[in-house]
């Protein structure tokens, strides 16, 4: 399967330019969309009728500048986007786990917010789905990662819990977003590809 995956495009025209030659090049399968894909919500009607230009299937999460609810009513309109969020889809017998939102995380890596805590329970409840082929694709990236880190801050970011998930279950390529100062970044983690495919995309075949 090929994937082409973006993220924090900011409703940036330069970049989504870049994106579609991306996707007209190579051809994917499906295109996935880690978040921040508008600033704040601005434009997103205008942002989401060109993504769905793009005539492919199109996934999107919502990111920390994007609520769960507008985004969802949005993409509601736009036939060649799916909107999800803290869900599993079966797609071409890879089961893709979808988890957007949040922003910063611990940067001690114990304290867990309530929406790692949930997101925890929500694993606990899908276990028996992880021994497929797993994609990960969440908006804050895992902690203690290339990703994750912040070099003018000196420390990690990240989500503790989403780290936790790959360190056990290993799925093929972790996709997020969020820190901007990582945009390209990617890092191996045992079988594990880490990506942050920053806003005009990066391209995957798994």
């Amino acid at each position: 399967m090929k994937i082409v995956a973006f993220t924090d495009l900011h409703g940036s025209a330069a970049a989504f330019a870049k994106l579609k030659h991306k996707i007209n090049r190579y051809k994917p399968d499906i295109i996935i969309c880690c978040g921040d894909f508008t600033f704040f919500e601005q434009g997103m009607k205008q942002t989401l009728q060109q993504i769905n230009k793009l005539g492919k299937n199109v996934y999107v999460v919502p990111g920390n500048h994007e609520s769960e609810k507008e985004t969802k009513q949005a993409c509601k309109t736009f036939p060649n986007i799916t909107f999800v969020n803290k869900e599993i889809i079966t797609i071409k017998n890879i089961n893709f786990l979808f988890h957007g939102g949040g922003g910063f995380y611990s940067n001690d890596g114990k304290t867990k917010t309530n929406d790692e805590k949930q997101f925890d329970a929500f694993v606990k409840r899908n276990k028996s789905k992880f021994s497929k082929k797993i994609v990960f694709v969440t908006h804050a990236p895992p902690w203690n990662t290339k990703l994750d880190y912040l070099a003018w801050f000196g420390k990690h970011v990240g989500s503790v819990s989403y780290r936790q998930f790959i360190d056990e279950y290993k799925p093929v390529l972790a996709l997020s977003g969020h820190l901007h100062e990582t945009f390209k970044e990617k890092q191996k983690i045992g079988k594990t590809l880490l990506s942050n495919p920053g806003p005009d995309g990066m391209v995957y075949s798994i």
